[in-house]
């Protein structure tokens, strides 16, 4: 018989090593198809306003009459996997400051890319709502001049992201290209009015855009319907309960009737943004189309202009922000309390104001940019749902005068 051949104690270690070999070669190549990338901008914020809490937009508490970093400090970090050359999947978490803070709020992105060709791509998962002129990076600051994306347009929207599926053609048109899409889904958000946070659903959210680039110049339009499927507001909801006995009062079930969300809301937008030798001009529009007693009809604006010199950058900002329908009267003959309470529910979303905005950036750096922006703002009385009012103020806001001075750096990694 064969002698067995001893195998030598080195010999085992060697054999006993080889799964963990491969599976650290593995690991490697994971690691090498995975992309981490990442944004911010720690930024200090003044008003001066000791009524009206300034906010970047309805998600937050406002903050006055002191420096914060609160409004406009952000981080925000990216996986990207490639799992094949079709097929990628993306993950996005934005820490910033949110009267609701839960980890569902802080995944901004988490989707599928599938690319079957250089023309078509679709999404789906958690994807960034990217209809406006300045895209889903609503919050990398580094990305755009300013400190923050106009309040007026912006601020009434605390979520940039939905959840469904997204598809997008882009072809060659013209000397440019031409991209549209098409997008199906529901989102999600919270906000704060008088104190009380309140959570809301978008139910179906649905859409497209279109957006043509050529050289230096590009346009986008885009619409969007949503229809507000489920809202949590204390308020409105402690209201309806006050008012349930006496809904055989005509008057009171009018009223009631007023306080329902039934129908969807029509959004148009469409911009445009252009670059000639150290200018840039960027202007975007949008009208809201609402059939509801609750929610007004808006027309909002902003235009940005800027001169950049080298690594210095020049803008100025002007915005504006009106509803172009007055809010529901509740009739005198609902018995007080009961009448003020449900008219202060109606004013809640009035908004009516306007903005001029000069600022600076300095690119100090690669990835790095240094801001300081002043911000005037003319607000209506009584239109200041922008803004964060207290219980006590919100009743009746004076017309205001509120400057906003901001100190910021932004980076990307």
């Amino acid at each position: 018989m064969q002698k067995l051949r001893r195998i030598q104690p080195h010999g085992l270690l060697l054999l006993a090593s080889l799964p963990l070999v491969a599976s650290m070669s593995v690991t490697a190549a994971v690691a090498e198809s995975i992309q981490f990338r990442g944004f911010g901008s720690l930024s200090a914020t003044y008003s001066d306003s000791d009524v009206l809490g300034f906010r970047r937009d309805l998600s937050q508490d406002g903050r006055t009459q002191h420096w914060s970093i609160a409004p406009d400090s952000i981080l925000g970090v990216q996986a990207d996997m490639q799992l094949n050359d079709k097929l990628k999947a993306s993950v996005q978490l934005v820490f910033k400051d949110r009267a609701h803070d839960a980890f569902n709020d802080t995944v901004e992105w988490a989707y599928l890319t599938y690319d079957p060709s250089n023309d078509w791509r679709i999404r789906v998962g958690r994807i960034g709502a990217d209809i406006s002129m300045i895209g889903d990076v609503g919050n990398v600051g580094y990305a755009y001049d300013w400190v923050r994306p106009p309040v007026e347009v912006y601020g009434a929207v605390p979520s940039y992201h939905f959840d469904g599926i997204e598809i997008t053609h882009r072809s060659h048109i013209a000397a440019g290209y031409l991209s549209t899409k098409a997008f199906y889904g529901k989102s999600h958000g919270h906000f704060v009015n008088a104190d009380t946070s309140s959570e809301f659903e978008l139910n179906p959210y649905w859409g497209a855009a279109v957006q043509y680039e050529k050289g230096s110049f590009s346009f986008r339009a885009a619409y969007l319907n949503v229809t507000l499927s489920s809202l949590e507001d204390t308020g409105v909801e402690l209201l309806r309960a006050a008012l349930m006995p006496y809904a055989f009062l005509p008057t009171i079930a009018e009223t009631m009737e007023a306080l329902e969300y039934r129908s969807a809301t029509d959004n148009f937008m469409s911009g445009i943004s252009y670059r000639f030798d150290n200018w840039s001009v960027l202007a975007e529009a949008s009208y809201i189309d609402s059939h509801e007693e609750m929610l007004p009809r808006l027309f909002t604006a902003y235009t940005g202009i800027t001169w950049r010199f080298n690594t210095v950058s020049v803008y100025s900002l002007f915005a504006h922000v009106r509803a172009l329908n007055a809010t529901y009267k509740v009739s005198e003959d609902v018995p007080e309390p009961l009448r003020t309470y449900s008219q202060i529910a109606f004013d809640a979303s009035d908004r009516r104001q306007s903005l001029i905005a000069l600022g600076a950036r300095w690119d100090f750096a690669e990835n790095m940019a240094l801001k300081l922006q002043w911000d005037h703002y003319w607000v209506a009385e009584n239109k200041a749902s922008l803004w964060d009012v207290s219980v006590e103020n919100f009743v009746a806001t004076p017309n205001e005068q509120v400057n906003v001075l901001t100190l910021g750096v932004s980076f990307v990694f």
